[in-house]
């Protein structure tokens, strides 16, 4: 009679330890999902920060360009925004930091950068385009 006790007594710490492991494993998936919850959640303010956000014009105004060619290509040399799209956001991103996040957010309010800040294809052509111009 005691041994059937001591074995029910061990099966009960088995099952306590295997529900144990499965609620250590449910709190991780909440976790995680909670994450993901956050993450979309900043993503969905930052579009609609984006589509509240009158932009003026369409084209970027003489002092931004000025700005842009002045510290953006200015720090570097323009030749090197002539090169193909992977070097000119490599270049772009050495000097990124740098620059003032006002400026950065209007980078992205013009569509030249995209929420990571990266060049789009049309910031691309905008930096090639001053650069060719300051030459």
């Amino acid at each position: 009679m005691i041994m059937e006790l001591v074995e029910k007594s061990q099966l009960h710490d088995a099952e306590k330890n295997e529900f144990l492991e499965k609620l250590k494993s449910k709190e991780a998936e909440l976790e995680e999902a909670q994450k993901e919850v956050s993450r979309m959640r900043r993503r969905m303010m930052v579009e609609r920060m984006k589509s509240r956000r009158v932009v003026e014009s369409d084209e970027p105004s003489e002092g931004f360009i000025e700005f842009t060619k002045m510290r953006v290509i200015g720090l570097s040399e323009p030749e090197r925004y002539k090169r193909p799209s992977r070097y000119v956001q490599k270049e772009f991103n050495r000097i990124k930091g740098e620059l003032p996040e006002g400026y950065l957010e209007d980078l992205e309010q013009y569509g030249l950068v995209d929420s990571e800040r990266d060049l789009t294809q049309e910031g691309v052509r905008f930096l090639r385009r001053l650069a060719e111009e300051m030459e």
